[in-house]
């Protein structure tokens, strides 16, 4: 056990591809649109700790990096 619910593509793809499709759809109903994600499943999700957000907060990260290579370069 890792301590988290990272799935990897390697280990297990339709699972992964699961956790994924989980996250597009919390994505959906933050912008306000259609969700097949209701809040019951995302009460389930939560608690497990399953990070819904993980994929913005990975655009960050990555963001961040950029722009500290563009800064010293």
């Amino acid at each position: 056990m890792h301590g988290d619910l990272l799935v990897s593509k390697e280990v297990n793809k339709e699972l992964y591809m699961w956790a994924q499709r989980q996250r597009a759809q919390y994505q959906r109903l933050q912008k306000g649109k259609h969700s097949r994600l209701t809040d019951e499943r995302i009460r389930k999700l939560n608690s497990i700790s399953f990070d819904l957000a993980i994929s913005s907060r990975k655009w960050e990260t990555q963001y961040s990096a950029l722009a500290s290579f563009w800064r010293n370069n």
